[in-house]
C-alpha cells in the first residue's frame, strides 16, 4: 500500500485561537480546531461516512491530551446555499480556503469536469496543494459491479492516478476498516507536524535569551520577627543561551512583597541571595554578583554581572540562593487591606508569580508549605493578566502540577510544583493559596 502525503507543510495550522470544549461528561478544556475537508465524487459516499467516523474517533482518543479538536467539512451538511457564484467556487471559497486539511476519495469515477480542472474533486486537491496544506488522497480497489462502469470516468480516474504519483505518494484501500485505521495514522502525524512547528515558532521569537531551564524551588517559613509576616528561602537555577549580538551584561534578580507597605525596608529585612560555586559559563568570562537594591515600591534587586558580556551562543548556568524575610503576609487580616488597590483587586489568597519574558525549554515553579503555617493551599493560577480559569484547568488536566505530602529538614508540611514544557510567553503562572485568619493563627 502507498501512503504519505504528496504536498509541502507550510503555512499548515491555523494554531492562533483556542475554543473551550465541552466533553460528554461536562468538563471544558480549551483546543485548537482544524478543519478537514473531506473530498470525493458522489460514488463514494460510504467511504465519506468512514472518514467522518475516523474523524469523531480521532477526537475521542485525541482531543482533550492533544488540545486539539479536528473538524469535518462535507459539502452535503457544511456548504451554505448561494447563487452568487457557480457551485465548485463556493466549494473552494467555503471548503478548501478555510480547511487545514484535505481527505480526498475516489473510487470507480474521477467526477464531473468543471471550467478549471477534470473535475471538482480535482480541482479541490490542485487548490489545496496550491494552499500548502495537508493533502492525503485514498483511492478505493473495491470492485465495482460491471453496469456501473463508466469507461470515460476510469480512464479519467487512471490518468489523474498516474499523474499524482509524479507529485508524490497516495493510498489504497480495499475496505472501509483500512480507511479508518489509515485516517487516524494521518490525521495524527498533521497534528504531530503542526505541534512540532509550534514549538519551533516558539523559540523563534525576537528575544536576547532562550532558557534550558528556568527552576524556582520556594520554602515558606514563619518570621522569626514578626506574627504578621512569613518569611521565604528561595533556590534557583537559570540556564540560558545568549542570542544578543551585543551581549547580555547582566542578570537580574527581581522580586516584589506586598508586606513591605507595613514592614518598611532596612538592612535586617533586605532579601539577600548568593551564587552557588556550581554556577558556570560556557567561555572563559566571570560572574559577580553585586549588593542589593530597592528599585521601586516593594519591588527589590540584585544583580549578576557577566563580565565580558556573555557573547551570541555563549550560555550560562546561575544557581543561586537566598532569604527573602519578611515575604508576605501571615494572616487574612493582613493580606486583604494589601490587595485592594493590587492589579487583581482584593482578594483572600496570596501567591508567588513568575511572569514568562524569555522562551523556556523546562519551567518548574515549586513552593513547601510547612503545616504550622495554616495555610490552604490552593493550586497553579495562570493568565495575562487577570486569571485564565480554563488555562489553569488545561495545565492541571495535563499533569503538570504535583501536590504531595513531604518532610523537609524534619518539617512536614505540603510541596506544590509546576513543571511543564514552554510556558506561555507574557503569561504569569502562580502558585496560590490561603492564609488563615488570625483567630485561627493564633
Amino acid at each position: 500500500m502507498h501512503f504519505v502525503h504528496f504536498v509541502h507543510f507550510v503555512h499548515f495550522v491555523h494554531f492562533v485561537h483556542f475554543v473551550p470544549i465541552r466533553t460528554v461528561g461536562g468538563s471544558v478544556f480549551d483546543a485548537n480546531v482544524l478543519r478537514v475537508m473531506i473530498a470525493s465524487p458522489s460514488d463514494v459516499r460510504s467511504a465519506r461516512d468512514m472518514v467522518e467516523l475516523a474523524i469523531a474517533a480521532w477526537n475521542v482518543k485525541h482531543a482533550e491530551s492533544r488540545g486539539v479538536v479536528l473538524l469535518p467539512w462535507r459539502w452535503e451538511t457544511s456548504a451554505v446555499p448561494d447563487l452568487a457564484a457557480p457551485a465548485q467556487a463556493l466549494l473552494n471559497t467555503q471548503g478548501v480556503d478555510q480547511a487545514d486539511i484535505v481527505v480526498a476519495l475516489l473510487g470507480s469515477k474521477l467526477g464531473s469536469p468543471t471550467q478549471n480542472a477534470a473535475s471538482g474533486t480535482v480541482e479541490e486537491i490542485e487548490r489545496a496543494r496550491a494552499r500548502g496544506i495537508p493533502v492525503h488522497l485514498y483511492f478505493s480497489t473495491e470492485s465495482v459491479p460491471i453496469a456501473q462502469i463508466d469507461v470515460d470516468q476510469v480512464l479519467g480516474l487512471q490518468q489523474f492516478k498516474k499523474a499524482v504519483s509524479d507529485l508524490g505518494l497516495y493510498a489504497e484501500f480495499q475496505d472501509l476498516g483500512q480507511l479508518a485505521s489509515d485516517i487516524d495514522r494521518a490525521l495524527t502525524h498533521d497534528v504531530e507536524q503542526a505541534e512540532k512547528r509550534k514549538v519551533d515558532s516558539y523559540f523563534h521569537v525576537d528575544s536576547d535569551r532562550v532558557y534550558d531551564l528556568y527552576e524556582s524551588r520556594w520554602t515558606l517559613s514563619k518570621s522569626g520577627t514578626s506574627p504578621h509576616a512569613i518569611s521565604g528561602h528561595q533556590e534557583c537555577h537559570r540556564r540560558f543561551t545568549s542570542r544578543s549580538g551585543e551581549g547580555i551584561e547582566r542578570f537580574e534578580i527581581t522580586l516584589a512583597r506586598d508586606s513591605d507597605k507595613q514592614i518598611g525596608f532596612s538592612r535586617e529585612n533586605a532579601p539577600m541571595f548568593r551564587l552557588l560555586d556550581d554556577s558556570s559559563r560556557s567561555d572563559a568570562g566571570i560572574l559577580r554578583l553585586k549588593p542589593p537594591y530597592k528599585t521601586q515600591g516593594g519591588t527589590f534587586a540584585q544583580v549578576i554581572s557577566f563580565e565580558p558580556p556573555l557573547d551570541d551562543g555563549a550560555s550560562v548556568h546561575l544557581h543561586y540562593s537566598g532569604e527573602v524575610p519578611h515575604f508576605k503576609f501571615a494572616t487574612l487580616e493582613q493580606l486583604e487591606p494589601a490587595t485592594r488597590n493590587s492589579q487583581l483587586g482584593l482578594r483572600d489568597w496570596d501567591s508567588v508569580a513568575v511572569k514568562v519574558s524569555f522562551p523556556i525549554s523546562r519551567f518548574v515553579y515549586s513552593v513547601f508549605f510547612p503545616d504550622d503555617l495554616g495555610v490552604d493551599v490552593l493550586g497553579v493560577r495562570a493568565g495575562r493578566g487577570s486569571i485564565d480559569v480554563a488555562e489553569s484547568a488545561r495545565i492541571r488536566r495535563a499533569g503538570y502540577v504535583s501536590q504531595h505530602q513531604t518532610t523537609r529538614d524534619g518539617v512536614s508540611g505540603i510541596e506544590l510544583t509546576l513543571d511543564m514544557p514552554r510556558p506561555q510567553l507574557k503569561w504569569t503562572y502562580r502558585i496560590c493559596w490561603r492564609p488563615p485568619s488570625e483567630t485561627v493563627a493564633d
